[in-house]
């Protein structure tokens, strides 16, 4: 998706070979692999992707002055991980590694060489070096000693660092071996600078103020899914899974505020502008679709409840019309037996009349006989 975002973006594609070509070109390449192999040593604590981030870094400082942007892009997001509580030896590898091989094969060209420790802008990329270690060996030592001890380093540390720093400052300032900023450096956090004191760098077209409409022009309408991207960088909040996703905020972020003093700058902003607003896109894509896949579930499990009341109702009916089948069954049954039960008493009742008759006749044949017997009585007599 990121890609797909790069490709078409008119910012990115005026410096190309189908634009006008330029080393910008494949500075632009070269500092999205740079952040990317930064973020990808972080995650993995992998010491390869440092020495390749290391080296991304010192053949940009070969190639673009940009180079400037990476050495105090990174150092800010290191020292937001470690003031945010996320400092580990993860951090710690990879940024001392990165650092120490950046600075050794930028100070080796020679238009760079000694400007690492005269420069003002080299030095976010050394002090944090410095903190880095600073707090690894207290972590060494936090380990180690007992906390009564850790407790003495560090209010040693508090009071002596402080007055080490400003007597270092202050004597490379007084011997000139500290220099100041450059005029287009000194226009990113003035843009009135240029127009009072240096009136060449003010007549540039490219080191004007950008416009809305040329943002427009060179970001189309992706720039205004740059604040969804930032909105869901920020929800997530930070772990060891989205801490390089802070540093792409922080990429964009500044590139943003650059942008939008010096218009030649809008190409710098223009990979992060596809980078956080492609993360924007696949959570709005993610979410939706989690939503249709959820009421598909819903749409499944409404049927197959509907499916299961229409089988118990007919189950229901089923057993109902079983029920009634069983009870006219019963109900023959039932009139069969009587209807037996019936034709046995009257059977039994025939022959109780038939026996009754016979008992009749023969007690009639019985007084007959006796009635004659009594004849004859009274005739003998």
């Amino acid at each position: 998706m990121y890609v797909s975002l790069i490709s078409f973006l008119p910012g990115l594609i005026s410096r190309s070979v189908s634009g006008s070509y330029d080393y910008e070109c494949i500075s632009l390449f070269i500092l999205i692999s740079c952040i990317y192999s930064f973020c990808y040593a972080l995650n993995k604590g992998s010491l390869l992707a440092s020495l390749i981030s290391a080296f991304f870094y010192g053949y940009m400082s070969l190639t673009w002055g940009g180079y400037v942007f990476i050495s105090n892009c990174i150092p800010l997001f290191t020292m937001c991980l470690i003031l945010l509580g996320q400092y580990s030896w993860r951090l710690y590898v990879t940024y001392s590694v990165w650092s120490i091989v950046g600075s050794l094969l930028s100070a080796s060209v020679p238009f760079i060489f000694d400007k690492i420790v005269k420069k003002p802008e080299h030095f976010s990329l050394l002090g944090v070096l410095i903190v880095v270690q600073l707090w690894g060996f207290l972590s060494f030592i936090q380990r180690t000693v007992s906390q009564r001890s850790f407790n003495s380093v560090i209010v040693s540390c508090i009071m002596i660092l402080p007055v080490f720093f400003l007597v270092l400052i202050t004597v490379s300032i007084s011997t000139g071996l500290l220099g100041g900023f450059s005029g287009r450096l000194m226009q990113m956090f003035d843009p009135s600078y240029a127009s009072k004191n240096i009136p060449i760098i003010a007549s540039v077209a490219e080191h004007q103020t950008t416009s809305w409409p040329m943002y427009y022009l060179d970001a189309g309408l992706l720039i205004a899914l740059f604040p969804l991207g930032c909105f869901f960088i920020l929800k997530d909040g930070i772990n060891r899974k989205t801490e390089g996703e802070y540093l792409i905020l922080i990429y964009g972020l500044s590139t943003l505020y650059f942008a939008s003093i010096m218009v030649r700058l809008v190409i710098v902003f223009c990979p992060s502008l596809a980078l956080v607003t492609g993360l924007g896109i696949h959570r709005i894509l993610r979410i939706s679709f989690m939503a249709i896949a959820n009421e598909s579930q819903k749409t499944k499990q409404k049927k197959k409840i509907k499916s299961k009341k229409v089988k118990e109702i007919e189950n229901n009916k089923s057993n109902k019309i079983i029920e009634t089948n069983e009870t006219e069954s019963n109900l023959k049954d039932e009139n069969e037996t009587n209807k037996d039960e019936n034709k046995d008493e009257n059977e039994t009742n025939k022959d109780e009349n038939k026996d009754g008759n016979e008992t009749n006749k023969d007690e009639n044949e019985t007084n007959k006989d006796e009635n004659e017997t009594n004849k004859d009585e009274n005739e003998t007599n």
